[in-house]
């Protein structure tokens, strides 16, 4: 059976104050790896926070750096889109002072045309009112005709053969700026 509690009293009263020390020891022991815990816990936190810090840092410079990137990127083609359209106008200008120049050549080239039928006509009529062969009369206006022809005929191969040029300018500068 068991022993009386009155006779454990006196074995508790030599056994407790050990137990009491050992459990000081105990709780401190564990205070102190609480402690060492806790101060590593704070060096890790402080390292990881250093460490974050350095990689946002890290991430902004690497922000910073593409977006000057992309604003050259956004700069070239501006100024590439203006030179673009600086060309395309000048071009435009070009082809409108063209088309008047044609305008202007056409209504001369009409003009000559019914300067020289109208002589044609009027030396053949003299001619014959001399009594003269009016076909003879006439020959000189006939080779200016042929004349002023073959003259517009060689401007409209100029003009095919300017813009095959001018096409071929325009491709290799394509080819060049890529």
């Amino acid at each position: 059976m068991l022993p009386a509690i009155g006779s454990l009293v006196p074995a508790l009263r030599w056994l407790l104050p050990y137990a009491a020390v050992a459990a000081i020891a105990a709780s401190s022991a564990w205070g102190v790896q609480g402690l060492l815990y806790q101060a590593r816990l704070a060096q890790l936190d402080a390292k990881l926070q250093r460490v974050s810090a350095r990689a946002i840092e890290d991430l902004w410079e690497a922000e910073k750096n593409v977006r000057l990137a992309l604003e050259a990127v956004r700069e070239t083609e501006h100024r590439k889109a203006t030179a673009l359209e600086a060309e395309r106008a000048a071009h435009l200008n070009a082809m409108a002072e063209a088309e008047a120049a044609l305008a202007d050549s056409r209504q001369h080239a009409d003009s000559l045309r019914r300067t020289i039928a109208a002589e044609r006509r009027r030396a053949a009529e003299a001619a014959t009112a001399a009594g003269g062969n009016p076909a003879a009369a006439e020959a000189p206006w006939v080779v200016l005709e042929e004349c002023r022809r073959e003259y517009a005929e060689m401007g409209r191969d100029a003009d095919e053969l300017n813009e095959q040029a001018r096409l071929a300018a325009g491709y290799a500068r394509a080819v060049n700026a890529e």
